[in-house]
């Protein structure tokens, strides 16, 4: 029989754990999405820019992904109320996220998705791998001085294998390179994926991230 002790102590764990959930969702999806938007409002305020070819068009997408960003808001509240993840079009949202940052000039993003890797993702499977590329395109961006990316998401079968591969300045990786609060997240993102993330990096060669996790297997009737 639980004991009262431990029933609070239940409830405290899953307070906590509620809590770690939302700051990494809010930090991975929403401010990764604002960020983005930021981007894009600097460079049709730029006075290197001041008339843009299609400023009404500009103007119409920067609207788009405000629009966007509240309803990622409204499926984070409603996940929370019902303990389940909204369904949606992962192969959707990362077009959206190319054209996002493909609009401000500063960075090319090449998708390469295999369809029948994209389909055999499960929702929550889909919700984790769309905000570690968020996280990594953030930091093409805002770190990397990138100016091209390429997100691949593929399968053999019984493993998925994404890459998100940008040819930016690169680092030296060290003990502490993997400690900052993005990295941290997509690891732990990718181990709630049964799988492990491994970020490679050289000094004017550009970074590499790979994440690899196991699919179940489907049994076959005979």
């Amino acid at each position: 029989m639980i004991t009262a002790v431990q029933s609070i102590e239940q409830r405290i764990h899953g307070l906590v754990q509620d809590r770690t959930r939302i700051e990494r969702d809010l930090h991975d999806s929403v401010l990764q999405s604002l960020y983005a938007i930021g981007i894009n409002l600097e460079i049709a305020r730029s006075t290197e820019h001041p008339h843009p070819r299609n400023p009404q068009r500009s103007q119409d997408h920067l609207v788009e992904q405000l629009h966007h960003v509240i309803q990622e808001v409204r499926g984070m509240i409603t996940s929370l109320d019902s303990g389940m993840i909204e369904d949606f079009d992962l192969s959707e949202e990362l077009v959206c996220l190319q054209e996002t940052y493909q609009q401000s000039g500063r960075l090319r993003v090449d998708l390469d998705l295999q369809p029948t890797a994209v389909k055999a993702l499960s929702t929550k499977e889909r919700s984790e791998l769309l905000n570690i590329t968020r996280e990594a395109l953030s930091n093409c961006a805002r770190h990397a001085e990138a100016t091209q990316v390429t997100v691949a998401i593929r399968s053999n079968g019984t493993t998925m294998c994404v890459r998100i591969t940008d040819d930016g300045k690169g680092f030296t990786p060290t003990e502490n390179s993997g400690q900052g609060y993005g990295l941290r997240n997509m690891r732990i993102r990718a181990r709630k994926l049964g799988g492990t993330l491994q970020v490679r990096s050289l000094l004017g060669r550009g970074t590499a991230i790979s994440v690899d996790f196991a699919l179940p297997l489907i049994p076959t009737n005979a």
